[in-house]
């Protein structure tokens, strides 16, 4: 969904991503499967879902800030349900934005064209830690 979304605007940034916030991790971090970073590139800014299977997107933002190399990556939250707590945590644990994710496909240009002022542009590497529901929506 994510990618049908970028390229409805004109943008074909490359999108890695995976299923749960384990994943997320290992991919960071080059574990496993993810180690050939010409195969699974650094990101340039993260896309983090807050609910996710194994570890959520608080676990993984609180893991990413504790990485010295990893300290600058743009994080941006997006989660289905926003509540006022949740968004005082994910700022506290360094989110560059917090947004809502949209109900249906023809909302998601829109989210899209609201990141674009953190500097999405095509040769940008994209990582997206999704639900398995969203990822398979790719």
């Amino acid at each position: 969904m994510l990618r049908r979304a970028f390229g409805k605007i004109g943008l074909e940034p490359r999108l890695y991503s995976v299923c749960d916030g384990a994943e997320a991790i290992d991919y960071l971090a080059g574990k496993g499967r993810f180690a050939d970073r010409r195969e699974f590139p650094l990101p340039d800014l993260m896309l983090l879902d807050l609910k996710m299977p194994r570890r959520d997107g608080f676990d993984v933002l609180t893991w990413i800030r504790t990485q010295p190399a990893f300290r600058a990556l743009r994080v941006i939250v997006l989660t289905g349900y926003p509540d006022s707590h949740a968004i005082e945590q994910a700022y506290e644990l360094g989110a560059a934005s917090f947004l809502q994710k949209p109900v249906d496909f023809v909302e998601f240009p829109h989210l899209i064209q609201s990141m674009q002022h953190f500097c999405i542009s095509a040769p940008a590497a994209v990582a997206s830690a999704v639900s398995p529901s969203a990822a398979r929506a790719n």
